[in-house]
């Protein structure tokens, strides 16, 4: 190789003038030159890999004469081609092939370009290397932050208890954490590369596939939650979030999940759903007996406080709620008395009764004859339900209770509930209803109580009426006219003795006056015992005849009025609204000091409506405490089936008033 010293250069200032002019150099001088001037190493090589020509650069790379050698003795130490040199590639390719070289710890970039021959065959190459070791350097820097950092990344993603995943765009595994192998029952190098049709159910993948469709379509984010069955045998509960990740192109390249594990949290949920049932059920059984407890208190009569603890039942959550009380014959059926939720039709063709026998088996014959409560679960498939199955179908309840109401050891009924899902009786429920049943039948007892000391204060007042007409009767029969026989006595004596004894004839006078005196207040006696005369009118001329008595004794205006005629036939309800007006009106006498009394009757179809109001004091009524007058009043407007109201007026005074409905009177 021709050399060439380069390294002193003289500035063209210090030549001679005799070496200004330019001398001619030779075109292969001019070439080794710029051969040698260049510093990165390069030779030239035959067809046979052998080197032919290099420059200083490579000479000093390697330190010895490399003339005449071939490349992969001098770069690889080797007695042949070795696999990675290019050589062969650019002899095959005849196009310019590249790679990386290793030289004593430095690293080079090793370019080869192809010499064609006349013919357009190889003849050669040449070869330039240019080192890159800085290059590498930072590259491997950068490979191993990057390996430092994928380290982290995944001893973080392996501390998290979530399932954490990243799939190419052909569902294919690329990575996943520890969780997320362990669920799959298998080391995470077994899972990359695999697709969720190599793990799970057909259905399972195939649902997961298409959902990991709609992210890779472009969902930026996408939470779902569903139920798995792992390869491990477990079922849990997911929500998973995936994202889509892109290349530098920022096309799709995959996506990135994470299964966060929710199945405590939804038990829990359960659970605390089911809490919440159980205190709703458990509120609203207690709302149903604090309600039929109000009932109990304002109930005026057994029917109506038995009906409306059937709609408190069903307007509470229940079914179908009926009451039926024992009749004491031979058959031993049921009478129901009242229900909510069907007709009477049901019970009458349901053929329910308590008797040892298939109609009695059902819940409510046995809490009857038992004495207990019966509990049917499922009304569906129970056996002993089957006689009234298809009514169960046909209301749609499910499931039934039947309480007895027992008073004293002894069973006056059953009631029976039924709600629209079967076992919907727990026994915190039964306890509850248990004694419900014994509240309702003390009420029973107790309205029955009631109903008879009315009916026998009834009873007293009618002997008291009957007995007051009768002494009526006989004062009117018997001493009027006694009294009457008497003064026509006295009258014949007065005129014996004007004529025989005119000094005694102030004295028959006197007599005279006495007896009509006796005479009157007889038949105002006989008036007051039976005021009411046995007529359908009778209570009108009643009322008019005490407005005029009363107005004129206390010389105060009292009317009665009547815009139509009141018939009542019934003699003891007339006389019981004749005795409340007149309460009434003492009361407005005695203590309201009254100028104006007003008494009104009138009927609008069946309802019959008695007032008595004046413009006095007015009344001051106190919680719990009312005299004996007011009771009375209050009494007999039971027995008729009145409602007694008394309230004070707006205007000043006190407005009593009596309302019932009774039958309408037929006009003869």
């Amino acid at each position: 190789m021709h050399q060439t010293q380069i390294g002193k250069t003289t500035s063209p200032l210090e030549l001679p003038p005799s070496q200004l002019a330019p001398e001619p150099v030779p075109a292969a001088d001019a070439w080794h030159l710029a051969f040698d001037a260049l510093a990165e190493p390069m030779w030239v090589m035959d067809a046979e890999c052998r080197i032919q020509e290099c420059n200083r650069a490579a000479q000093e790379l390697f330190g010895e004469n490399i003339i005449g050698r071939h490349c992969w003795e001098v770069v690889h130490g080797a007695a042949g081609p070795v696999l990675d040199c290019p050589f062969p590639t650019v002899c095959q390719s005849l196009c310019r092939e590249s790679g990386e070289l290793s030289l004593a710890s430095r690293w080079f970039n090793c370019t080869v370009d192809p010499l064609l021959g006349a013919r357009g065959k190889i003849a050669g190459a040449v070869l330039v290397l240019r080192e890159i070791s800085a290059e590498v350097a930072r590259r491997q820097e950068a490979a191993e932050a990057l390996r430092h950092e994928r380290q982290l990344l995944l001893t973080l993603m392996n501390l998290l208890p979530d399932l954490i995943f990243v799939k190419d765009k052909e569902g294919r595994f690329l990575l996943v954490n520890e969780p997320f192998a362990n669920s799959y029952g298998r080391p995470a190098a077994q899972i990359l590369g695999h697709t969720d049709a190599d793990f799970m159910l057909p259905r399972i993948a195939a649902r997961c596939q298409a959902t990991e469709a709609r992210v890779l379509a472009g969902k930026s984010v996408l939470a779902c939650e569903d139920t798995m069955r792992f390869p491990d045998g477990q079922s849990r509960t997911m929500v998973t979030h995936m994202a889509p990740f892109h290349d530098a192109r920022g096309a799709v390249a995959g996506l990135v999940g994470i299964g966060h594990d929710i199945t405590q949290r939804k038990l829990v949920e359960q659970a605390a759903r089911r809490s919440e049932w159980k205190l709703y059920r458990a509120n609203r059984t207690l709302q149903v007996i604090r309600d039929c407890h109000e009932a109990m208190l304002r109930a005026d009569t057994e029917l109506a406080l038995l009906e409306r603890i059937c709609q408190v039942i069903v307007r509470s959550g229940g079914r179908v709620a009926w009451v039926a009380l024992l009749d004491q014959n031979s058959h031993k059926i049921l009478r129901p008395v009242a229900f909510t939720g069907f007709d009477l039709e049901l019970l009458t063709e349901a053929d329910i009764s308590w008797a040892a026998k298939l109609s009695g088996r059902g819940p409510v014959g046995t809490a009857i004859r038992t004495g207990k409560c019966c509990i049917c679960r499922n009304t569906h498939i129970a056996s002993e339900f089957a006689p009234w199955r298809r009514f169960a179908s046909r209301y749609g309840f499910g499931s039934a209770i039947a309480l007895p109401l027992k008073l004293q050891d002894q069973c006056l009924g059953a009631l029976s509930i039924c709600a629209a899902e079967p076992d919907a009786f727990n026994p915190a429920d039964q306890l509850l209803f248990m004694d419900l049943a014994d509240d309702l039948a003390f009420g029973l007892g107790t309205l029955r109580l009631r109903a008879e000391r009315q009916r026998l204060v009834g009873e007293l007042l009618k002997s008291a009426e009957c007995e007051q007409e009768r002494i009526s009767r006989d004062l009117h029969d018997g001493v009027c006219q006694l009294l009457v026989g008497a003064k026509l006595r006295s009258g014949c004596l007065r005129k014996i003795t004007e004529r025989r004894l005119p000094a005694a004839r102030a004295e028959a006078n006197a007599i005279e006056k006495l007896l009509n005196q006796a005479i009157q207040q007889t038949r105002d006696l006989a008036h007051g015992l039976s005021p009411v005369k046995v007529t359908p009118a009778g209570l009108g001329a009643a009322l008019q005849k005490l407005a005029d008595t009363v107005g004129g004794i206390h010389g105060l205006r009292c009317v009665c009025r009547c815009p139509r005629p009141v018939r009542i036939s019934d003699h003891h309800l007339a006389c019981h609204l004749y005795r409340i007006a007149q309460e009434a009106v003492q009361n407005a006498l005695k203590h309201a000091r009254a100028k104006n009394i007003i008494i009104t009757l009138v009927a609008i179809g069946r309802r019959l409506v008695l007032t008595v109001s004046d413009d006095g004091t007015g009344i001051r009524l106190v919680r719990g405490k009312r005299g004996a007058g007011l009771d009375n009043m209050h009494t007999r407007a039971r027995l008729i089936g009145g409602r007694l109201k008394i309230q004070r007026r707006n205007r000043g005074g006190t407005a009593v008033s009596c309302e019932l409905f009774r039958k309408l009177e037929k006009k003869t």
